[in-house]
């Protein structure tokens, strides 16, 4: 095994880190909703968002890891941090810095690695966003474009003024929606893969507001969404576009699904307390080469609901 060295500018690259106050704080469903679309777009058993700090690589969102972090000097990522592109390791076991890593030859049992650095403002290489498996993988150059991208939607959280989540829920928000959006519609046409857009609207909100106050408002909003990732599977990317709307982007669901999926949402609203129930309307549309954009997509599934919705209002 090869330990890391660390970069020239590491200082000031710990100081870009220490500047986001990110290191051993909670989950957050903003970087979650990344690492689950890589996980599932390249089918992958690990991905994770992880940053390296001064002795240790920590793990800000992860699957398939039952860790929370890794001593520098055996890390992957802190390899990564040394590289301007993204590193691959095709087979741990025919590469000397690594084929004798405890991470390979333990838990994780890490056989086949890819990390691209994560920059801060500053441009420093502060973390990586990383995919693993258990066996020797192949990833295309189409592959790796998708995956600078995904990075690119982590970096872009960094930036208060990019900012792509909803601030009430944690859920990514519209644009934060539309970068996810982007990339499954690209890795569901590139495997000729099914893809279902489902629409939410709450129904009522406005009384709720009007009648209970704003806070109460709010409660079903957080409410609704805890609920729509609780029904939903890791790999389906949850968002809320804004108001009483939701969206979630399912690749590999088919229509013959939504009963079951509506059912459990369902369930699961009526087992909170609220001052009344939380009721919703739902359109699906599956996506097809003839839509321009995720856009258009949406755009069509909120017309599709709409006749159901002004019932309610």
């Amino acid at each position: 095994m090869i330990k890391p060295q660390k970069p020239k500018n590491e200082i000031q690259r710990l100081k870009a880190l220490h500047s986001l106050n990110i290191l051993d704080t909670k989950s957050e469903e903003r970087f979650d909703c990344i690492t689950r679309v890589a996980q599932n777009l390249f089918n992958v058993p690990i991905a994770s968002v992880s940053f390296v700090d001064e002795e240790r690589e920590w793990f800000k969102s992860k699957y398939g890891l039952q860790f929370e972090e890794t001593p520098r000097e055996i890390s992957f990522g802190a390899h990564v941090i040394l590289e301007e592109d993204i590193m691959i390791v095709k087979d741990t076991l025919k590469d000397v810095r690594f084929k004798d890593n405890p991470l390979v030859l333990g838990n994780p049992e890490i056989r086949f690695y890819l990390g691209c650095p994560l920059k801060s403002k500053g441009r420093f290489n502060i973390g990586t966003l990383c995919l693993i498996d258990h066996k020797v993988q192949k990833f295309t150059d189409a592959d790796l474009d998708i995956v600078k991208e995904l990075a690119a939607t982590v970096e872009a959280e960094f930036d208060a003024r990019l900012s792509i989540t909803d601030e009430l829920t944690g859920l990514p928000n519209r644009q934060g929606f539309l970068l996810a959006g982007k990339q499954i519609i690209k890795r569901c046409k590139q495997f000729d893969k099914n893809l279902l857009l489902l629409y939410f609207d709450i129904n009522k909100l406005k009384l709720t507001n009007d009648h209970y106050g704003h806070d109460e408002g709010d409660k079903v909003l957080k409410i609704f969404s805890q609920q729509l990732l609780k029904s939903f599977r890791r790999s389906d990317a949850v968002a809320r576009l804004g108001g009483d709307k939701f969206c979630v982007l399912c690749p590999g669901m088919f229509k013959d699904y939504l009963p079951n999926v509506m059912k459990r949402l369902q369930n699961k609203l009526l087992s909170v307390q609220t001052n009344h129930p939380i009721e919703f309307t739902m359109g699906a549309l599956p996506y097809d080469r003839s839509y321009h954009s995720i856009n258009s997509l949406i755009e069509e599934a909120y017309e599709k609901i709409y006749e159901d919705k002004r019932h309610y209002h």
